[in-house]
């Protein structure tokens, strides 16, 4: 009895998962893109190891490059797997080194801590969005040499366009007519889309913008704010808007997507707050002003620039509680603003002056007359300000105001987008 109950009592052996190391490169290892990292690898197991897989985590344990994967002679011992680095999307930083070895049945991994050198940020083209028409859309190309072509056309009317450096895409949508496109920048040819719903001849598309985070934000009619995966559409967050009320413009702020909604029946504005994970409302502040353009200033604050009673002015608002106070106000309208530098922005007026407004103070500079501008973008690479006006592009420099180049366009600029490296 006792010999058939230990017996039964008898424990199967424990299935040890492998030993992994990292035995090259060293720990901290600094290397540039591109290049091919030479990772080598030790494993032993009580089976045979069947994969060691490496891959490039960033600081978040992101995946940021596609795992290589070998098998080890013998089922054990030391391999060397060659892991290209070449994305000019990388940044500089600090990264990691994921090795990964299986036996089929268990698995173990290891971390070493390394340092990336990305490819130095530059410009690659400013495009500029003209409409040439009540239902045509063209799109022009200004490449880093100044050279300038009409890259495409659109037949629909205007609902918005952005760019995604990290994405390398550029998305338009037409407001009546045409669909919301997501257009790879190198072929220009169309990645993914999301048709237009209008039927009773309103703009269906109210806004589209990218966000701090990368992600596309698409206002529509139907009251929605949708967060958006850049690289295939896929929805993230909703944010569904007070009744009557569709989005203008939207930025990202801390965990909040900001957007100056608007009510097309009241002419109500307000600045809504939605959190960035789940868009539910976070707060909801009314507006006394006509607003132009919201910039984020910190986490906490956005400025709103925009015009009241025939003149211009920046307010400070608070995400949080509704308190805002106004640091400046101009004699003319407002007709566009971009951020320049830290706690620099640039805004362009009514008048035709292009002024340089700083936050600390706060003071505004005027540093060039006689402009017309519809449009401002910024190349942080080159530190180079990009103006669109009627039927042109005029480069500027944002420090004295000079005018460095200038490009005829066809049509009312609408938008323009710097597109970088990353």
């Amino acid at each position: 009895m006792f010999g058939l109950f230990a017996a039964g009592c008898k424990k199967e052996p424990v299935d040890e998962p492998p030993r992994i190391s990292i035995t090259s490169p060293t720990e901290n290892f600094s290397f540039n893109v591109p290049d091919t990292l030479q990772v080598t690898v030790t494993v032993s197991d009580d089976h045979a190891v069947t994969q060691v897989t490496v891959s490039l985590l960033d600081a978040n344990n992101v995946q940021v490059v596609a795992g290589v994967s070998a098998v080890p002679p013998g089922g054990q011992g030391t391999i060397t797997l060659a892991l290209p680095v070449l994305s000019q999307q990388l940044g500089t930083g600090a990264y990691k080194i994921l090795a990964t070895a299986s036996d089929g049945n268990t698995s173990a991994k290891q971390l070493l801590p390394v340092q990336l050198n990305g490819v130095p940020l530059r410009l690659r083209a400013v495009y500029s969005v003209t409409q040439q028409g009540p239902s045509m859309l063209a799109l022009y190309r200004t490449d880093s040499l100044g050279q300038t072509v009409l890259a495409t056309s659109w037949s629909m009317d205007y609902g918005g366009a952005a760019l995604s450096s990290s994405g390398q895409e550029l998305y338009v949508a037409g407001g009546i007519s045409g669909a919301f496109q997501a257009w790879d920048v190198d072929n220009l040819t169309p990645v993914w889309q999301r048709p237009n719903q209008s039927s009773l001849g309103y703009p269906w598309f109210t806004s589209l913008d990218v966000g701090a985070d990368g992600r596309v934000l698409l206002g529509a009619q139907d009251g929605t704010l949708r967060s958006l995966n850049a690289v295939n559409g896929n929805g993230g967050a909703v944010a569904y808007l007070p009744v009557g009320f569709h989005a203008v413009q939207s930025i990202t702020a801390g965990n909040l997507l900001v957007s100056v909604i608007a009510n097309p029946i009241t002419l109500e504005k307000r600045l809504g707050t939605f959190f960035a994970s789940s868009g539910a409302l976070a707060e909801d502040q009314v507006l006394t002003v006509d607003p132009v353009a919201v910039l984020p200033r910190d986490e906490q604050h956005v400025l709103l620039f925009g015009n009241a009673a025939g003149h211009g002015l920046v307010q400070d608002r608070t995400l949080s509680g509704a308190s805002y106070w106004e640091p400046y106000t101009w004699s003319t309208p407002v007709t566009a603003a971009v951020r320049i530098g830290t706690g620099v922005w640039a805004v362009a007026l009514q008048n035709g002056e292009l002024h340089r407004f700083t936050y600390a103070g706060p003071s505004s500079l005027p540093i060039a007359s006689g402009m017309q501008i519809q449009q401002l973008a910024y190349d942080e690479a080159n530190g180079i300000l990009y103006a669109g006006s009627p039927d042109m592009l005029q480069a500027i420099n944002p420090q004295t105001g000079a005018v460095l180049a200038s490009w005829p366009l066809n049509g009312d600029v609408r938008k323009v987008l710097c597109l970088l490296n990353r």
